[in-house]
Parts: structure tokens; sequence; C-alpha cells
């Protein structure tokens, strides 16, 4: 990782791995959810606008109302930081990204949300 500093503008290159950590979702401070980073990169390109890429892999572990069944749910972030994407999963399940999204914030699958 290079960082330079031409007045008051920072250059950062180079990448780095993030090994561990987590990460809180918020929105609106009405719904928290911290994520478990489990593996990730950031990478800088060395130009003026900071904008990294992103490679990272975090997990959160939902818990449905009715049934109290634990669904991990895994959040997979690429792009980069101004324009982050994220893809949601769980492994060894069949459930559908709109349904992960849904447990996530209600505890259960998007058709029980009204």
């Amino acid at each position: 990782m290079r960082v330079q500093k031409r007045g008051k503008i920072y250059i950062i290159a180079g990448e780095f791995n993030v090994e561990r950590g987590s990460y809180t979702i918020s929105a609106e401070n009405v719904v928290n959810k911290e994520f478990r980073i489990s593996r990730g990169k950031v990478k800088f390109s060395g130009d003026t606008t900071m904008n990294a890429e992103l490679d990272l892999e975090a997990t959160h572990t939902a818990i449905a109302d009715e049934t109290g069944e634990q669904i991990p749910i895994v959040a997979r972030i690429t792009g980069s930081m101004e324009k982050p994407l994220v893809e949601l999963t769980s492994p060894g399940r069949n459930i559908q990204g709109a349904d992960l999204l849904s447990y996530l914030l209600f505890g259960r699958p998007a058709y029980q949300v009204q």
C-alpha cells in the first residue's frame, strides 16, 4: 500500500486483505444487523477519487420469526466504494434474494410481509 499527499489530495495505491471484522448494516436506525466479515480485499487504483474496488464476504444469521430457524445469510460485496454490488445467498439452501433480504429485515419470507 502506498499513500502520497499532493497538496490537500491523498493518493492511495495498492490493496489490503481483510481477514476478519464486523460490519453493521443500519436502515434509518430502525433495523441494525451485524455481519461478520470472513474474507475480503480492498484495492485502491492510485487515482485521486479513492474509489476502491471491493471484494468482501460477510455472514449474518437471521432467525425466522415463526419457527426460530437459523438462516445463514452470506453477503458478497463487489464493485466499488461508490457503487457497491451486494449479492445475498444462503449456503445449502434454495432461498431467493428477495426472501433473504426479507428474512434479514423482518424475520420472514417476502410473501409474508404486508
